[in-house]
């Protein structure tokens, strides 16, 4: 009997192990849905993470937050409709802490596909803690950081759009499309283009230029 608990005991930790180790990708992907709850366990009845600073308060990611992906569960799954796997991610929190958020809601760099139409033409302007930002969005896709410290200069790229048409993120010119770690991106919400966090009370979404 001692025996064959042993074996039973083992063989479990055999499944435990190949259905959780999945691809260790260590990529870098976006978040491309609102208030995602980072879980303690890859399942959508585990407790989700809570913050260290504030009390009963969800650790979530925002849309268009980056994450590094450690690894994935190997067998894909239905949760609320749509398919995928979960996804292990480091947030890049203070305190190293890390957990599980179910990959549909990711976009990898291979994910970004050319915006080639707008609807208007857009100016953006919001600020980052005392700092002011604007940028420029055409119709035909171009988008335009404008300088606004001496010295700098104008920088001009392309929109990129995730494949579920909610996350952009800009490629300037003679650069590579990358998904780097605190990257500004942005978002589409109801026809606007948002930054997250880009304003007094939330975020900020930009105008149709005249």
């Amino acid at each position: 009997m001692r025996f064959k608990t042993i074996i039973t005991v083992f063989l479990f930790g055999i499944f435990f192990i190949s259905d959780i180790s999945g691809r260790d990708n260590n990529e870098i992907n976006i978040c491309t849905t609102d208030y995602l709850n980072i879980r303690v366990e890859p399942d959508l009845k585990s407790k989700p993470l809570m913050s260290a600073v504030r009390i009963n308060e969800k650790r979530q990611l925002r849309i268009g937050d980056t994450v590094r992906v450690l690894k994935r569960t190997e067998r894909e799954e239905t949760v609320n409709g749509v398919k995928g796997r979960w996804a292990y991610v480091d947030p890049g929190y203070s305190d190293k802490t890390c957990g599980w958020v179910f990959d549909y809601y990711l976009a990898k760099k291979e994910d970004f596909k050319l915006l080639k139409l707008l609807p208007n033409n857009y100016v953006l302007n919001f600020t980052d803690g005392d700092a002011p930002f604007e940028y420029e969005f055409y119709k035909d896709g171009i988008a335009i950081y404008k300088a606004i410290d001496e010295g700098e200069i104008d920088q001009k790229g392309k929109l990129y759009i995730d494949s579920r048409g909610r996350v952009l993120t800009i490629k300037y010119d003679n650069e590579e499309l990358e998904l780097m770690m605190m990257m500004r991106t942005f978002y589409l919400k109801d026809g606007e283009i948002c930054v997250v966090g880009g304003g007094d009370l939330g975020d900020a979404c930009a105008v149709v230029k005249k």
